[in-house]
């Protein structure tokens, strides 16, 4: 008989609803600004592809190194420090933009609008 497939990997153990919170937080503020049309439309792409992603975070479906990242991304956005969100961003499109690529684009996005408009959580 053919082996056995190796066991599925454990589910991960994250709680995404900082990530999640933050997210949403940032495009709120981003929203609240008077924007040009074509930054309207990224933030709404934006709003749609994060839907996604937050789906997938709170099935457990994005793997913890990726998760890592994101806390890393998200805690420099909140702080307003787009260039080292970027610079994680573009870490995870090299490593993981197979899996990932759909709602990487919107977060893409959304670190553009942050540094452009210059908002912050904190």
């Amino acid at each position: 008989p053919p082996p056995a497939p190796p066991p599925a990997p454990p589910p991960p153990t994250y709680d995404p609803s900082g990530v999640i919170g933050t997210i949403q937080g940032l495009m709120a503020q981003c929203g609240a600004y008077q924007l040009q049309p074509v930054d309207k439309r990224r933030l709404e792409d934006t709003e749609k592809r994060s839907g996604a992603l937050f789906t997938k975070l709170q099935a457990g479906g994005v793997s913890q190194p990726v998760f890592d990242k994101l806390e890393q991304l998200c805690g420099a956005l909140a702080a307003g420090d787009a260039r080292t969100a970027l610079e994680v961003h573009v870490h995870l499109t090299t490593t993981d933009w197979a899996d990932n690529g759909h709602w990487l684009m919107g977060l893409k996005r959304l670190i553009e609008l942050v540094g452009k408009l210059g908002v912050a959580l904190q």
